[in-house]
């Protein structure tokens, strides 16, 4: 085994070893006249640059085709608490120099604090490792089933890179190993919450609960250094969900870490803060260290394959969550305060997660209640959206409770009309544990026909939730201009129109929590975002009674009959056009069933697209759920030219005077009358 050294033999004399010096300055004075004059002869963001000037300024680093098998070194982490303690590295080898790949260095790790804790822990990635004092690179992968004494080492040359934004090859790890990444350390979160904020990271690194920052010592803060553990925070404050790691290098207010990426998402803004290590752990997949987070200390900006970079002394932007809850029941009350990362990957997860945790920890169960739940959305265009509603549910009232919240969140993260960021989320909760539900079983109106200007009056029939039915009267103006035709009238509950939208928290429940709504005209798809959170305010509450009445459309302006040719005048006797695609369906008994089979060949319907909806919305007492639907006809308004007659109304009946418009009056002929009458006695 041996140090990695500069090898030379001794010069004879000091005439010798003063024309070397000589010949060296010569020679690096015209290198140096070279460089100015011809610029630089690389981008002082080349790694390999930067790797020369260090080692010429005190800061060395050294080159993979530097290293040796049987190379002895050091690397640095922390065991416990925030000390960095060193331990032995040995050189086994390079592997993977080749275009496909970045090279690894393989090392042996030894030394008492290693065989305690079992090898390599996972949290000790980006542990730096020094061979002859200069930065080789930093731990980062072990073999898979090992007793993790074995590991490899991710040189600093591509990790230097990160801090030039440079982009970094992709790459894969050698096969058979995997990297020494921490687990997902969790605090103020669990059961379903943490499944939920678990989503945002399927398939990544267990969850271990850790304790809260600072429990551990009453230690805030720890300076950062190489060999200084940290942890990368997705939420920080009374919930947390953090991964550690250790740091390799810093560089003036920049550091690099890891030796591997976290998620691989290039250009990020996750918070970043010092960490105390309260325990390493061994288990059947090796051990790891369990970590409290500290003081925030600046933020990551590269996630990239070779590890993570970021800047000291600058914060991450983050979503300011605040959830006040109160139970009437036990009279408990909390508040939560969280903040979330910016980042649309795991912000809907990361913030729906987080209130649940604050209704379902508040409440201590999960079950029947009813909530009065308020919030208000602050964004970065600065524009706020506020709402408040109520909810009653037999089963889960704080999953129902969150469902709204869920959507306005998900409604800024996911759109793809606006660059606009959520900057705070307030939630406002009190819940109680009556049920408080009515179910619409009927609707009746006074009258099956009514006309422009009419008041109709429509009797509801509700049933609370265990008690007696009840009947509520609401009365809708039929405006004066509506046109005749046949109406639609519908009645539902406020309850309906919350609907169990596909990615939410209800998205699973039975098909009949979901909003039922025959009419989706009436919700016309926005494109924009502004439009989407305005209908999402305005919305019918959970107590509201809605009820709509689709007028028929309008009739189409039509030329007067008089001033038309004979060849384009209607026949007013024949009956209204049959559709073709529906031509084989009708009866062929005669015309009139055809006009009884289609009446809106007559008059115009509510299912015309230019059906328009009188709304009215009546507060109740319960949150309100079903639907029930009935036709009204819109009869024609006297005196406004509109009205209609059966066919032939008005007329007299042919040979009473009257002539028959369209028929042939004279007399029939008497050869034909004769041929006819033959032709009759001799069917008889």
């Amino acid at each position: 085994m041996r140090f990695v050294a500069a090898r030379g033999g001794a010069a004879s004399g000091g005439a010798l070893a003063l024309a070397c010096c000589v010949v060296g300055l010569l020679l690096a004075a015209i290198v140096l006249s070279s460089a100015c004059v011809s610029g630089s002869a690389a981008d002082a963001s080349d790694p390999a640059l930067r790797m020369r000037e260090q080692a010429g300024s005190g800061t060395a680093f050294v080159g993979v085709d530097e290293i040796r098998p049987g190379d002895i070194g050091i690397a640095k982490t922390v065991f416990s608490g925030t000390e960095i303690e060193e331990f032995g590295v040995e050189v086994l080898g390079v592997l993977g120099q080749g275009d496909a790949s970045h090279p690894y260095i393989m090392v042996r790790v030894f030394g008492d604090a290693i065989e305690r804790v079992g090898g390599i822990a996972d949290g000790m990635s980006g542990s730096p490792v020094y061979l002859d004092g200069r930065l080789a690179g930093a731990i980062s992968h072990v073999y898979e089933g090992t007793d993790r004494s074995i590991g490899l080492v991710t040189p600093i040359e591509p990790m230097l890179k990160l801090l030039s934004l440079a982009t970094v090859r992709e790459h894969e790890a050698p096969a058979g190993t995997e990297p020494v990444r921490s687990p997902l350390l969790v605090s103020g979160i669990s059961g379903r919450s943490l499944e939920m904020a678990s989503a945002a990271l399927k398939g990544r690194r267990p969850v271990v609960v850790a304790p809260a920052a600072g429990t551990r010592s009453g230690q805030q803060s720890a300076d950062i250094a190489p060999g200084s553990a940290i942890a990368v925070q997705l939420v920080d404050g009374d919930i947390g969900i953090s991964t550690v790691g250790t740091v390799t290098y810093v560089e003036s207010d920049a550091f690099i870490a890891f030796g591997h990426h976290f998620e691989a998402a290039g250009a990020v803004d996750y918070m970043v803060s010092a960490a105390e290590i309260v325990l390493i752990v061994q288990s059947d997949n090796g051990p790891y260290k369990i970590a409290a987070p500290l003081t925030a200390v600046g933020h990551v900006t590269q996630d990239r394959f070779t590890g993570i970079a970021g800047t000291l002394g600058a914060d991450a932007a983050t979503v300011e969550v605040t959830v006040g809850v109160r139970d009437t029941e036990t009279g408990e009350e909390r508040t939560y305060d969280f903040a979330v990362i910016r980042d649309e990957r795991f912000l809907y997860s990361l913030i729906t997660a987080g209130v649940l945790e604050a209704l379902d920890s508040t409440l201590g169960r999960i079950g029947h209640g009813t909530s009065t739940v308020s919030m208000s959305l602050q964004l970065s265009s600065g524009a706020s959206v506020t709402r408040s509603n109520t909810y009653s549910d037999r089963f889960d009232i704080a999953l129902w409770s969150l469902n709204e919240i869920a959507e306005a969140v998900g409604m800024v993260a996911f759109n793809e009309d606006t660059a606009v960021e959520l900057l705070s989320l307030t939630v406002d909760a009190s819940i109680s544990p009556e049920i408080r539900t009515a179910w619409i079983e009927s609707i009746t109106t006074n009258a099956g026909i009514v006309k422009p200007g009419d008041t109709l009056k429509v009797q509801i029939g509700l049933r609370p939730y265990r008690s007696q039915a009840v009947t509520r009267e609401v009365e809708i103006q039929v405006p004066s201009d509506a046109a005749a035709g046949y109406a639609h009238l519908s009645v539902r509950g406020g309850g309906e129109m919350i609907a169990a939208y596909a990615g939410g928290p209800l998205s699973e429940l039975e098909a009949d929590a979901a909003a039922y709504d025959p009419y989706p005209a009436e919700q016309e798809p926005v494109s924009d975002l502004d439009s989407q959170l305005e209908e999402f305010a305005a919305r019918p509450k959970g107590t509201d009674l809605v009820i709509d009445l689709y007028l028929p459309a309008p009739p189409e302006p039509e030329d007067d009959v008089e001033d038309l040719p004979d060849r384009e005048r209607p026949n007013l006797l024949e009956p209204p056009a049959v559709p073709a695609e529906f031509a084989d369906e009708l009866p062929r008994e005669d015309e009139q069933d055809q006009r009884q089979a289609f009446p809106t060949a007559r008059m115009p319907h509510a299912s015309d697209e230019t059906a328009r909806p009188v709304r009215v919305v009546v507060p109740l007492d319960w949150v309100v759920y079903g639907y029930e639907e009935l036709g009204v006809e819109v009869a024609h308004q006297e005196g406004s030219g509109q009205e209609t007659e059966e066919p032939g109304a008005g007329m007299e009946e042919p040979g009473l005077g009257a002539e028959e418009p369209g028929l042939d009056t004279e007399e029939p002929d008497a050869e034909a009358e004769a041929e006819l009458q033959a032709l009759t006695s001799s069917s008889l």
